[in-house]
């Protein structure tokens, strides 16, 4: 009799499957996204919807119990599995029990950004929960904390309603700092051109923010609704959209990740209607507004002149279509929500492949339909950050993938680079989950290189190596 299948037996039958699937969709010229880590694969939204990231496509069902008329959000293990998911008022388990503590939070059940979760950095069970209230609410922006090692493994709330602002407008979104662990959550004020920034380190949230005033004032409140509309970080933390919805106002920024400061406003508002979400493309190149009609602008040259030029329709206004939230998913795909959907089931458009320009973006109005019922403007309020490193497969085919390899690997303080049949020389890029360069190399000899990683800490690198014949990727695990 044989003997049955060891452990290594399957994994290298699973690397050998992945090795040729890969080899043939790279034949085909399909680009891939791969996200490190699995935080954001189960997204919660609208009034009990479920979109599981987990399968291709993602699947889609209503066991969760909540209802979110706006801003919501939700997070993973870095396996995929679910931990927990909150409103801005309550918050649920894996098991879709409101948590012991969990009911209270501050946020507005029609705030635009009623909440976000952010992991405490060095903690592995720690999360903090940043709420606003809705339309410059007194409540303003609170912070709670989820301890996950409490009610059996279930996670229960601590630390509830820290106030840290008042007078904000609906907006909350979070960006990793440079070090690449410490995360920068930022909030904009009502009445005010003023943008908050709070360093969240494994010592906590600090209650004293950098202040950056710059751009237009978001001023209203309950007379008026200035205070709605999204903001968002680019994938790689360099960019910042914002949208005031009532005034028609979009701007753009670059953002400081060591400080914590924006500065090189762009005005982009001009021929914008009502925008309300705004996301990035994975490789931050464009930006996507949903607005009367659902718009992309190119920001390969950062000039306010060609970025206005570039302004494109995805998607023009009619009487079935008017997308209203815009989000990235985990898959590197946008996803958009249908308002007029709304009342009669769940429709969202796919934007498939975000990074080209124009039409070529592939927008399907119709990617997912279905007859349950959702909210007008409720897709999850996402930190980029637990996306990881969007890496495109090249569109030219490798005779090999061994072409390019390090060794040892995993490694203590250095590798060697190690080409084999490469016939130019090419650029190598070494960059940790943020997105951060550590090593950037032109013109690499063909026989190759030593890496010194003596002042990195240990844990996972990934790298680039490309020339005009083709890209390749991987991974590094300094130890």
């Amino acid at each position: 009799m044989n003997a049955p299948p060891t452990a290594n037996n399957y994994e290298f039958i699973k690397q050998m499957i992945k090795k040729v699937l890969f080899s043939y969709l790279i034949l085909l010229n399909i680009t891939i996204y791969y996200s490190y880590g699995q935080r954001s694969n189960k997204w919660r939204f609208g009034y009990q919807v479920n979109l599981d990231f987990n399968t291709s496509p993602p699947s889609l069902n209503y066991l969760n119990s909540m209802s979110a008329e706006e801003g919501c959000s939700s997070i993973c293990d870095t396996l995929g599995n679910l931990l927990f998911y909150t409103n801005g008022l309550q918050v649920w388990n894996k098991n879709n029990v409101i948590m012991p503590s969990g009911s209270g939070l501050l946020g507005g059940i029609s705030s635009t950004q009623s909440c976000l979760i952010v992991p405490r950095p060095s903690f592995s069970d720690r999360y903090f929960i940043f709420t606003s209230d809705a339309q410059g609410g007194s409540n303003g922006l609170e912070v709670s904390e989820v301890d996950m090692t409490l009610d059996g493994g279930n996670g229960d709330v601590i630390n509830k309603n820290i106030f840290l602002q008042t007078l904000v407008c609906e907006k909350i979104t979070a960006s990793y700092h440079s070090n690449g662990t410490d995360i920068w959550v930022l909030c904009h004020g009502l009445n005010t051109n003023e943008f908050s920034s709070y360093l969240v380190t494994s010592s906590g949230v600090s209650t004293t923010p950098v202040v950056s005033s710059i751009g237009i004032i978001h001023n209203g409140g309950f007379a008026n609704n200035n205070a709605l509309g999204y903001m968002r970080f680019s994938p790689n933390g360099n960019y910042i959209a914002i949208a005031a919805m009532d005034s028609n106002k979009l701007e753009l920024f670059q953002f400081d990740k060591l400080n914590g400061t924006l500065f090189n406003e762009m005005n982009l508002s001009s021929g914008v209607g009502q925008p309300y979400g705004v996301e990035f493309s994975p490789d931050n190149s464009k930006l996507y507004v949903a607005a009367i009609d659902l718009l992309q602008f190119d920001l390969t040259s950062y000039n306010i002149s060609s970025i206005l030029a570039s302004k494109n329709a995805v998607s023009s206004y009619s009487s079935t279509d008017w997308f209203t939230n815009i989000a990235l998913g985990p898959n590197g795909k946008i996803y958009a929500l249908s308002y007029y959907a709304s009342s009669n089931g769940l429709r969202l458009g796919i934007i498939n492949n975000p990074n080209n320009i124009g039409t070529t973006c592939n927008f399907n109005s119709n990617g997912i339909v279905t007859s349950h019922l959702t909210s007008s403007y409720s897709l999850p309020n996402l930190f980029s950050g637990l996306f990881g490193t969007f890496v495109s497969v090249p569109t030219v085919s490798l005779k090999d993938n061994n072409q390019v390899s390090f060794s040892p690997n995993p490694f203590s303080q250095t590798t060697n680079l190690i080409l084999k049949g490469v016939k130019q020389k090419g650029d190598l890029i070494i960059y940790d989950n943020s997105g951060k360069e550590y090593i950037k190399q032109q013109s690499v000899n063909l026989d190759g290189m030593k890496l010194s990683f003596e002042n990195c800490s240990p844990g996972i690198y990934f790298w680039k190596f490309y020339n005009t014949e083709f890209i390749s990727t991987g991974k590094l695990i300094k130890q």
